[in-house]
């Protein structure tokens, strides 16, 4: 019996990696926001010497920073858009999923982590985590 109600085929894992790569980068922008590594962008009217501001006001252009409430929304709310896809999260750090799915007729995980690409190219079997990863077979490919 599947442990898994969702089944993706590789095709259907493929198709969702941009809109997964989109997301992974906004929550990792949103962490660095949180964390304070938001930098205020000025209006420079002139070019300035270093260290200066030659007598000029400068006036703040970046929206109000937003406080950890409103970012950690906005972050579970794309957390929860991947998850209700039937999507596993494991690190949202490095971008890694996984996908439900069969390979030779067994249950396992498409594995997929930013660093991968464009395409899903690994999977494991379900108790086997990322230390299990293995090439697709070919003839999935």
């Amino acid at each position: 019996m599947p442990h898994f109600d969702k089944h993706f085929t590789l095709d259907e894992a493929n198709a969702l990696l941009p809109r997964l790569q989109e997301i992974f980068r906004r929550v990792h922008d949103l962490v660095k926001e949180a964390r304070g590594g938001r930098k205020p962008v000025f209006e420079n009217p002139e070019k300035l010497t270093a260290g200066r501001t030659n007598g000029k006001q400068y006036k703040r252009t970046s929206p109000r920073p937003r406080n950890r409430e409103e970012i950690t929304k906005e972050i579970n709310d794309l957390i929860t858009e991947i998850a209700d896809q039937g999507i596993v999260i494991q690190d949202i750090y490095k971008g890694l999923v996984d996908f439900p799915a069969f390979v030779n007729g067994e249950e396992v995980f498409l594995c997929y982590e930013l660093s991968d690409g464009d395409r899903v190219r690994f999977f494991h079997a379900i108790d086997a985590g990322y230390a299990g990863r293995q090439p697709l077979p070919e003839d999935m490919d």
